[in-house]
């Protein structure tokens, strides 16, 4: 009796589609964490080569660090001399980056590096130390240097020199006591009382992946950085003034003022955090599989609940049972789906992967549908709404601004469609029919 009230009651069926709906989540749940597994084990990739290549590189600097010594008297009366630096940024700072992007494969997967020539240059004011009141200090212009901040020091591939009013200064590594900067190198410089502005320019060859900032450490920080990379995404604190991104190559341009940053020209005794404010480009992949299928995932439930409807109006209006282990099965398939696309699409690209992935299920569910209710006029019903359905998410899926806007488009399309088709059912004498039926099987 259970099986014929099944069979012919409207709520009952309803009822067990979405049970069955509901029941086949619990599968979706560990399919998003197959594909977040996965995801994970991409960034142990990445970190793994980022490690002994250089990660996310932020460089900060040029500062000019000048020493004051003091002389004072402990309890005893006996002298010692103790010493507080002065901290001093760029007057103008201008600073050229061309980076070259570079993909190496691990396995499976693909990580976007990139090389860097950095050109930089600038000059230092002195007059600028007028502004600070040293009490009884005495300026050590001989023991003055520079420090440069550089996040990642592996990703250095050439020896650094400052050039510092014509004179070639190498670098040295580490950085000195009560730095600027959390890491990076210094140079010994010399500079003299008696001379207001020194100008500088450095080269460096830095080896990175995904992003590349700058701190705008002087009063006007001019930043260009172009690559033949076209998918640039501007980070930081700070958007470019202009840019230009066409399908080779993009270009960006930065002018920073000392009034847009959130740090003082000159300190005296307490290191400026200059570190505050960052500015850059990140490259990166315009298609993430991982999290292309993440979001393919999320319409698991709406894709097999729209699908369950779709198969429970054939029965209503062909007269076609279809069993509840005929809807698990089907349901399950459409759960498939989304491993076969994470799979596929870790080895080829997003589209060529979701068109073989969605013609694969629906050629597949088609035919079980085609064994089940035995009318081709059936099988071309459901295999078309198939079709849209999955082209529908493929279409949403490639849009960013658009997406909810097209998504709520498409669920009334489906609802109003849903409406048309049924507009000429008498749900009641259906209902009547199926109490009738199910008195006469009691009788």
């Amino acid at each position: 009796m259970l099986n014929e009230k099944l069979k012919t009651s409207i709520g009952a069926k309803l009822f067990m589609i979405g049970f069955l709906v509901l029941l086949l989540m619990i599968p979706s749940i560990w399919i998003s964490s197959i594909i977040s597994e996965r995801e994970e084990r991409r960034e142990e990739v990445l970190s793994e080569i980022t490690s002994k290549w250089g990660g996310n590189q932020f460089i900060a600097g040029p500062v000019l660090v000048i020493p004051v010594e003091f002389v004072n008297k402990d309890d005893d009366g006996k002298k010692y001399i103790s010493i507080r630096n002065i901290y001093l940024l760029p007057e103008t700072l201008d600073i050229e980056s061309t980076l070259e992007p570079e993909i190496r494969y691990r396995g499976i997967y693909q990580i976007l590096l990139f090389k860097s020539d950095l050109h930089s240059k600038g000059k230092f004011n002195l007059t600028n130390l007028e502004e600070l009141d040293f009490m009884n200090g005495k300026i050590r212009y001989d023991n003055a240097h520079v420090e440069i901040g550089i996040s990642d020091l592996k990703g250095l591939t050439n020896n650094l020199k400052l050039n510092w009013n014509g004179q070639e200064i190498a670098a040295r590594t580490g950085l000195k006591a009560s730095s600027v900067v959390s890491k990076g190198l210094h140079f010994i410089t010399s500079i003299q009382p008696d001379i207001d502005e020194y100008s500088f320019s450095l080269n460096m060859n830095l080896n990175g992946s995904e992003q590349i900032q700058f701190s705008p450490t002087g009063k006007d920080t001019k930043v260009k950085i172009s690559s033949s990379w076209n998918h640039p995404s501007f980070c930081g604190d700070f958007l470019p003034q202009h840019k230009m991104i066409d399908n080779q190559h993009f270009e960006a341009h930065w002018e920073i003022f000392n009034l847009n940053r959130n740090f003082p020209h000159i300190s005296f005794e307490h290191p400026i955090n200059i570190e505050d404010n960052y500015f850059g480009v990140e490259l990166f992949y315009p298609v993430d599989q991982y999290q292309q299928t993440t979001r393919t995932v999320k319409y698991a439930f709406l894709f097999i609940g729209l699908t369950f409807i779709c198969y429970f109006l054939i029965e209503i209006l062909s007269k076609k049972l279809i069993h509840p282990i005929q809807y698990l099965l089907i349901g399950s398939g459409m759960l498939l789906f989304y491993l076969v696309l994470l799979s596929l699409s870790e080895h080829l690209a997003f589209s060529i992967a979701y068109l073989i992935a969605s013609i694969s299920m629906i050629v597949l569910i088609s035919f079980y549908t085609k064994a089940a209710v035995g009318e081709f006029k059936l099988v071309s019903i459901v295999a078309t709404f198939l079709l849209i359905l999955y082209g529908f998410l493929y279409i949403n899926l490639q849009l960013q601004d658009f997406a909810l806007l097209f998504g709520s488009i498409g669920l009334f399309v489906i609802l109003a469609a849903a409406m048309f088709f049924t507009r000429n059912i008498n749900w009641f004498t259906i209902l009547e029919q199926s109490n009738r039926e199910m008195k006469k099987e009691i009788q």
